[in-house]
């Protein structure tokens, strides 16, 4: 039987931007079921980590990716960093129209998750990573040059031994364009 994947998105996030996610995970035999409940690994990414069930099954594992915690960072500051890197990433080089597509669907998912967006700008500013990531099958993933999540991780290893924290290079949203580099993370 084949090892089920939910995903919850972040912040103007949605169905689309996991596409790539969640073909490279079907082409190594994964299944993608959208109730995270019944998913044997949820992958969360940025304020979709708000979502994460607290009453997960003992042999559930999870996967944060880049969640929105930085003690003494400004929340907007953190965001005109992001739209720092949303506007930079649209270059020669760098899949322009990858980049475009992607922000017209951060745009539309705005608008069309607009109840859930609110939740998470809420969310953000009382969200303790130290609280959510105490599950005993937890992997935290910081890229390179994410804005929204601290680099100062290691207090996090003392609240929960088992915590495995993978740096990796990248910036917020390379998860998305980049699945493959993601795997081995639920695999190991």
């Amino acid at each position: 039987m084949a090892k089920t994947v939910a995903f919850i998105y972040g912040f103007t996030e949605g169905k689309w931007h996991g596409h790539r996610f969640r073909k490279a995970l079907q082409d190594k035999g994964y299944e993608i079921v959208y109730n995270p409940r019944v998913a044997d690994v949820i992958i969360a990414h940025s304020g979709g980590c708000y979502h994460v069930p607290i009453d997960l099954r003992h042999d559930q594992q999870v996967l944060f990716i880049n969640p929105t915690y930085w003690p003494g960072k400004p929340l907007l500051f953190r965001a005109f960093k992001m739209f720092g890197q949303l506007v930079l990433a649209v270059r020669l080089g760098n899949h322009p129209l990858y980049q475009l597509q992607k922000t017209a669907h951060n745009l539309w998912y705005l608008v069309w998750h607009a109840d859930s967006n609110r939740d998470m700008v809420k969310r953000a500013k009382k969200f303790e990573l130290p609280v959510e990531i105490k599950h005993r099958h937890t992997t935290l993933v910081r890229n390179q040059h994410d804005p929204w999540l601290t680099p100062d991780l290691d207090d996090l290893k003392k609240l929960n031994k088992n915590l495995r924290i993978v740096h990796m290079p990248g910036w917020h949203d390379h998860c998305w364009e980049f699945p493959e580099q993601y795997l081995h993370l639920i695999q190991s």
